[in-house]
């Protein structure tokens, strides 16, 4: 909503889990976001909102386009994800060439996030394959993928409200 983040959501059957979890997070929520947003909004107006969600809809083609033209450009290809019409991914298989050590593959295609990131370019998202994090006690299998096995690391990036062509 062309506003920054402030906030978190945390959700688990498990009460224990919400009660560690707030001890190390006391207080951290903010209304500033929900503030920010209103002001926005405010300012923008009915019109200038559903315009730029027009907007957004509009260019959810072209980049569809332009983000599989890239990838193509690289020997890498666009995932289809159909019902997805925010976030599109592209893989990242020909990144690292020359060696077959998913660890050492995983630190490049992580560095390549970074890199993005010192370059001012946010909301992209990086997903190197087979990697495993233990965080407190929990082993997350394919940690920051919607699926354990996913067999291709990727890159997602969205067309986000306030995009322009």
């Amino acid at each position: 909503f062309l506003v920054p983040v402030g906030g978190a959501l945390i959700l688990s059957p498990n009460d224990q889990v919400i009660a560690c979890l707030s001890k190390n997070y006391p207080g951290r929520a903010s209304a500033s976001p929900v503030v920010d947003l209103f002001i926005t909004l405010l300012s923008m107006g009915l019109n200038g909102y559903t315009g730029i969600l027009e907007e957004r809809r509009r260019l959810v083609d072209v980049f569809r386009v332009k983000f599989d033209a890239l990838a193509g450009k690289f020997g890498e290809r666009l995932l289809d994800c159909p019902r997805n019409t925010i976030s599109f991914g592209i893989t990242l298989d020909n990144l690292v060439i020359g060696t077959d050590d998913d660890k050492k593959k995983n630190v490049q295609i992580t560095k390549f996030g970074s890199m993005l990131f010192t370059r001012c370019i946010s909301g992209t998202r990086i997903v190197p394959t087979k990697e495993t994090k233990t965080i407190s006690g929990h082993t997350f299998q394919g940690f920051g993928s919607s699926y354990d096995d996913y067999p291709h690391s990727y890159m997602t990036a969205a067309c986000a409200v306030g995009m322009g062509e």
